[in-house]
């Protein structure tokens, strides 16, 4: 599987568009497609910053490896969700959401992310 293809298949899975991860990697939708469909590549510190938005591995992106995720990564999020009651209710609650549901709470959630990234960004660069 190419790097445009995994990109495209992981932008698809986090419910974003083109412009949407473009916000998120400094590029505009139209560099995102053209790597979708690989006839460009994005320099090496910009494929960093993809693995890092669509929270999957670098190695993976690069064809490296057949999973997206680190396995040791995905075991500390599990394990992080079933000790913390409040984060176990909220998976619970996720499950039970259909795919437009799902979809809408994925983006509250990344822009809660956001905007607390913003926030702060703006209270180290106060001056």
């Amino acid at each position: 599987m190419s790097l445009g293809t995994r990109i495209k298949e992981w932008r698809t899975l986090a419910r974003l568009s083109q412009s949407q991860l473009g916000e998120m990697v400094g590029k505009d939708s139209n560099a995102i497609s053209r790597w979708e469909r690989d006839l460009i590549y994005p320099k090496a510190e910009t494929i960093l910053t993809i693995a890092q938005a669509l929270n999957i591995s670098v190695a993976y992106l690069l064809g490296e490896t057949d999973t997206g995720k680190d396995p040791q990564q995905d075991d500390e999020v599990i394990k992080s969700i079933a000790s913390n009651p409040r984060i176990y209710a909220a998976a619970k609650l996720l499950t039970e959401l259909n795919d437009d549901q799902l979809g809408k709470a994925f983006e509250y959630l990344r822009d809660q992310k956001l905007l607390k990234e913003l926030l702060v960004y703006q209270s180290t660069h106060a001056g």
